[in-house]
């Protein structure tokens, strides 16, 4: 009997969880029934019985008195807006496979009101995943990377690229030893930071890393890596640029500022220019995808200076032009 009163406590909490929100609510009648769909009867008495147990459990079940009279579920712990945020968030993880990519969406919207489950449904039915092109696990290696992190445990992988057949192409034929130091979130994938045994610091894609073993504690092993080296590192590898740094004048179009200052930021020194056209100052390293983003919009901002930059980003240009010349 203690049982069935227990099923029917879970049950209650389960309807009122998933079918209703401030906005949406169910009579005592409509749970009856839908309990009832469930094999599980109940009157009255026992749902307002469900509802006192419910809330002294500390979840906290409501009844509205405005528009349709009836309980609904309040005690949510997200927003629909911060629910939306993650969910918008997920399809930026490339390295999600497809099935993983619909079972965190699933997970996610039960946390959520019916209206959430309404609208994120037919917005995810709209996203294009087919394109994802990784393996399952990588979920599991980064959290397996982030326990060897914080045990300071060192860890031996298999690094692999794909091939034009699209299979895997091992890098080496002994696995790889590092400790690894930190994780890098960078342009929808994940990379490691490690360190090897002599030292040096190196890094890898997460989702190119096969057969990966945590081993035990490195002792003696106390190479670390302080936030200084470590920024310094991220953007020289992972940032938009690399090489040395250096300054570069460039004339935009004023109608352009906004892509500009999403490119390098709000605090880049501007100056004003001639007409619709503005001047600015910005700090960077030297690179293939700085130079093709300034060709991306040729036609909104020039690079003026250094001499050495613009005559490397003419170089490229020519380059380019020998390529597709007919």
């Amino acid at each position: 009997m203690a049982g069935n009163v227990r099923m029917r406590v879970l049950s209650v909490l389960q309807i009122l969880t998933h079918n209703t929100d401030e906005g949406r609510t169910l009579t005592t009648p409509e749970i009856i029934d839908l309990l009832a769909n469930r094999g599980i009867s109940a009157d009255r008495r026992s749902i307002y019985e469900d509802i006192e147990s419910i809330n002294a459990s500390g979840w906290e079940v409501l009844r509205s008195e405005t528009g349709k009279r009836g309980y609904y579920y309040a005690s949510r712990e997200f927003e629909d807006a911060e629910i939306g945020l993650m969910l918008d968030n997920l399809f930026a993880f490339s390295f999600l496979t497809e099935k993983k990519l619909g079972q965190l969406i699933d997970k996610l919207i039960r946390l959520g009101t019916s209206a959430l489950r309404q609208n994120r449904l037919q917005r995810a039915g709209l996203t294009a995943v087919g394109t994802r092109m990784h393996e399952g696990g990588s979920i599991y290696t980064v959290d397996s990377l982030y326990r060897a992190i914080s045990e300071e445990r060192m860890i031996t992988f298999f690094p692999y690229h794909l091939d034009w057949h699209k299979r895997r192409a091992f890098d080496t034929q002994e696995p790889v030893l590092v400790k690894p130091l930190h994780l890098v979130w960078h342009d929808q994938d994940y990379f490691l930071i490690a360190a090897r045994p002599d030292g040096v610091c190196v890094h890898y894609r997460v989702d190119r890393m096969a057969e990966l073993k945590l081993l035990e504690r490195a002792r003696g092993y106390s190479r670390r890596i302080h936030r200084e080296e470590l920024e310094s590192y991220a953007v020289h590898v992972f940032g938009p640029t690399a090489g040395r740094p250096l300054q570069i004048s460039l004339k935009c179009r004023k109608d352009a500022a906004e892509l500009v200052f999403e490119r390098f930021g709000l605090d880049i020194p501007v100056y004003a220019s001639h007409g619709e056209y503005f001047n600015c100052d910005v700090n960077v390293t030297p690179s293939d995808a700085l130079y093709g983003w300034l060709i991306a919009h040729i036609d909104q901002v020039e690079l003026l200076r250094p001499k050495s930059a613009r005559q490397a980003l003419i170089a490229l240009l020519e380059r380019g032009k020998r390529q597709y010349q007919c």
